[in-house]
């Protein structure tokens, strides 16, 4: 069974569209063209980084024995590592990809068990990754997935799931899974509070949503520039998602948070992004400095973004916060 770009669509996860480009490959998109065109006017970088496939997977319930595909993925971000996982019934089974590269085209074929399983193919978070010929051999049937929820994951770097050597393995990815929601990510590596990305029409309802900036703008920003941006993106986001369950995070821990930047020390900033969520109604904020160990081992560069292990640890505290809401 080989599946049509439409049959990709109905299997994808993570996505505001799915797409062919013009030389037979099927892209998809986890922003819309608005926000995609807002950031090619303002941001180069940052529309280079809404390409990443990040928090996308195909999800289904299948009888095939193997899933096979051509792909082609290209650096989107700054890291070179480009990895795929494969779940059956909920078990990782496969991980495959490459490191370092910065563009690469290949074919794949990957086994699966006989009998009818539910699998996940989890794409790369930090590259483009595009696929052509999807085949399922032997398939009778491939049924898309319906999940309890629908979360949208705004952030940075760390929303956006560097360092997860696993794609599976994010923070956002984990806590989606566990939540059975399918999840559309839409942090961008090295991003602030922007109000200007905050799509209202966006084709994509989201049941729950998570917003997880101001490390970057505690060392970017003056404070003033922080606190207004900060205040004016919870006073867009509220209205524009008026039945989504928000919740603010307050950043995690840094190993370099002793520093005070312009907009002040590490305690203010996140103090900053609190006052600026509870100043809308229907806002939960959540302190995150308890849910990654404050130890440089959880950390892919010792400091900032967690690793495989520090990312399970943020999910883990992440997903008591949320349920006790939910």
């Amino acid at each position: 069974m080989k599946l049509t770009t439409k049959e990709l669509k109905a299997l994808a996860h993570g996505t505001v569209s799915v797409k062919d480009t013009d030389d037979g490959y099927t892209a998809f998109y986890r922003f819309s063209d608005r926000q995609m065109a807002y950031y090619e006017k303002t941001n180069t970088e940052f529309y280079i980084k809404s390409r990443c496939t990040a928090s996308v997977r195909l999800e289904m319930v299948t009888d095939a024995t193997a899933l096979s595909f051509s792909y082609r993925a290209k650096k989107a971000a700054t890291r070179r590592f480009c990895y795929f996982d494969l779940f059956v019934d909920g078990v990782m089974v496969a991980h495959e990809g490459k490191d370092p590269i910065d563009e690469t085209t290949d074919t794949v074929a990957l086994p699966l068990p006989e009998g009818t399983h539910r699998i996940a193919l989890y794409l790369p978070a930090l590259f483009s990754f595009e696929m052509k010929d999807v085949t399922l051999t032997d398939a009778t049937f491939a049924t898309p997935v319906t999940k309890k929820l629908k979360m949208l994951a705004m952030g940075d770097s760390i929303t956006h799931g560097y360092d997860a050597v696993y794609a599976a393995l994010s923070y956002v990815n984990i806590t989606a899974d566990a939540l059975d929601a399918s999840v559309v990510n839409q942090a961008i590596g090295a991003e602030i509070f922007n109000p200007g990305l905050i799509d209202a029409d966006l084709d994509f309802t989201p049941d729950v949503i998570t917003v997880a900036y101001g490390t970057n703008d505690y060392s970017k920003c003056t404070r003033e520039q922080f606190t207004e941006n900060a205040t004016a993106f919870y006073a867009k986001l509220r209205p524009a998602f008026p039945a989504a369950k928000i919740f603010a995070l307050l950043p995690i821990w840094r190993g370099d948070s002793h520093r005070v930047t312009a907009v002040g020390t590490f305690t203010e900033a996140k103090e900053i992004v609190r006052a600026a969520a509870e100043a809308q109604e229907g806002i939960t904020v959540i302190d995150c400095d308890t849910f990654v160990p404050h130890l440089p081992a959880f950390f892919s560069d010792k400091y900032l973004h967690p690793n495989d292990l520090g990312f399970q640890c943020y999910a883990a505290g992440l997903l008591r916060a949320l349920q006790a809401h939910l």
